[in-house]
């Protein structure tokens, strides 16, 4: 993998973040954030963190 490649599956990984948080919430609610948002919040959060670790480890592993 090069640096462009990272570049575009991180790019990916926060597309598909993006996309995900906006099927979830209306950017102009105004109804108050409960746990049940704050739990899926967290989890698309880890799932975004997690793709970005193993896209960087599989980077540095292929240019080693």
């Amino acid at each position: 993998m090069n640096t462009r490649e990272l570049d575009e599956k991180l790019t990916q990984a926060l597309m598909n973040f993006s996309s995900d948080m906006s099927a979830q919430y209306s950017d102009y609610s105004k109804e108050p954030v409960t746990g049940g948002d704050l739990a899926v919040l967290s989890r698309q959060t880890f799932y975004l963190l997690d793709d970005f670790r193993k896209n960087i480890i599989s980077y540095l592993e292929s240019n080693r």
